[in-house]
């Protein structure tokens, strides 16, 4: 997984900008380009845009390279955060063919590592409503645990 330099720089009024390459992303109908610093709260300087710690942490999320796997673990916890662990079980009963749903079970028993592209876990995380896009943003904050 690569990791985001985010460059830090402290102003002498005390506010705290910082800079990191991104795509351009918007966040409060602003433009935010690669390499672009910005401030968070006030800004002695009227040229650079301001921004939360949430928006911050929005746009890094949203510009975060998603791993192609996470631990058993980090997966497992991830889903226990969105509120869904208890949804996978049921879906899993529900598929009709026996030996799919053998197949399903065991990559949810006895996988080490969830990898994000494996046919059962797009199968399953369909089964359970979850898109490809909030998929993709599960196993980047999972990786995070």
């Amino acid at each position: 997984m690569k990791k985001i330099l985010i460059t830090k720089t402290e102003h002498p009024n005390g506010a705290v900008s910082y800079s990191y390459p991104v795509d351009m992303t918007t966040v409060r109908n602003t433009q935010y380009a690669p390499d672009m610093s910005y401030a968070i709260g006030e800004s002695d300087n009227p040229q650079l845009p301001t921004a939360t710690p949430a928006e911050i942490d929005a746009v890094t999320a949203a510009n975060a390279p998603v791993p192609e796997s996470v631990t058993k673990r980090q997966g497992r916890q991830q889903m226990i955060l969105m509120g869904i662990i208890g949804m996978v079980q049921p879906a899993i009963d529900a598929i009709e063919d026996p030996i799919q749903r053998a197949l399903v079970q065991s990559f949810w028993d006895d996988s080490s590592d969830y990898e994000r592209e494996h046919p059962q876990m797009v199968e399953l995380a369909a089964a359970i409503g979850i898109t490809e896009s909030q998929l993709d943003q599960a196993f980047v904050q999972a990786s995070r645990l």
